[in-house]
């Protein structure tokens, strides 16, 4: 039922979205979310990325389906995980380039058959084989739509043309968004997949203008600044584009929250943060919706 407050029309939002306006005493309002079509429920709090779809929770690993179920659960996420192919061509979720670390398999990722794969169990982050199994993009899909929202991070290896085949064969681009990192990637998927939004590295002014130098169009875009803090004069830049900012967390701002007190991520915000991507998002979601 939580996801249904998501299907407001993204117009709607649009309209009444110029930039961000401070925080101090504003009732609760919508922001236009990085999923066109879709919203957010924004009330003066940040939308919140599971980096890996979750990591540091006992007995749930990364990239992994009932992962997913469970955070979402308790609390409205932004999914992200990896995606990577085998060799014979069943894209899966999957991080690392070899197996060993998350699965009780061996070898490369890219080099096993899925029969050999869909046969693995995963393991927690401290190393803990669970019951999990491998699940494939496929299985994600199916989950999501109505119930989460994805952000997808390909792989190199990954066969582009079979992975939109897929997306478009569920209508993705309602619930996902497409991790991009160069801006040959932003030129590939905003003439293939125009329908989809772009995750984007925007980490400083140069970056912003070759983003801009491509024409998509900005209701297309979602900023990534990067994974360290930036002014809050260059985030008001991004929000006068009506963009929403996602921070990067994971690593060392989330170290430094969980040394010095979730304090941090307060100071995040405060600089123009609208969604924090963390390798904590139980953590951080208990945090920011239960005080």
């Amino acid at each position: 039922m939580k996801f249904q407050v998501f299907l407001l029309t993204f117009l709607l939002v649009l309209t009444s979205f110029k930039c961000k306006q401070s925080s101090e005493a504003l009732p609760p309002k919508l922001l236009p979310s990085h999923i066109t079509d879709l919203v957010y429920p924004y009330p003066v709090k940040p939308i919140i990325s599971a980096h890996r779809g979750g990591k540091h929770i006992i007995s749930y690993p990364e990239n992994c389906l009932e992962t997913f179920q469970y955070i979402t659960s308790q609390y409205d996420f932004i999914i992200e995980f990896d995606v990577v192919q085998s060799y014979d061509s069943v894209l899966y979720l999957m991080h690392d380039n070899s197996l060993e670390r998350t699965t009780n398999g061996t070898g490369s990722s890219f080099d096993q058959s899925w029969s050999y794969i869909s046969g693995l169990h995963l393991k927690d982050d401290e190393g803990t084989l669970t019951s999990f199994k491998v699940p494939q993009l496929e299985d994600v899909l199916q989950w999501a739509d109505g119930k989460a929202l994805l952000s997808i991070d390909v792989k190199r290896g990954v066969d582009r043309d079979l992975l939109l085949s897929l997306l478009y064969q569920y209508k993705a681009y309602r619930f996902a968004e497409i991790i991009t990192y160069t801006i040959d990637d932003v030129n590939f998927y905003k003439n293939t997949a125009p329908e989809f939004t772009l995750s984007v590295n925007v980490r400083n002014d140069d970056e912003l203008a070759r983003v801009l130098d491509t024409g998509i169009l900005l209701s297309k875009v979602k900023p990534f600044i990067g994974t360290s803090r930036k002014s809050s004069d260059f985030i008001q830049k991004l929000h006068e584009r009506g963009w929403l900012v996602t921070l990067g967390t994971l690593g060392n701002l989330d170290a430094q929250a969980q040394a010095r007190g979730f304090h941090i991520y307060n100071e995040l915000i405060e600089l123009g943060a609208d969604a924090l991507a963390t390798d904590y998002p139980l953590e951080v979601a208990e945090y920011f919706y239960t005080n």
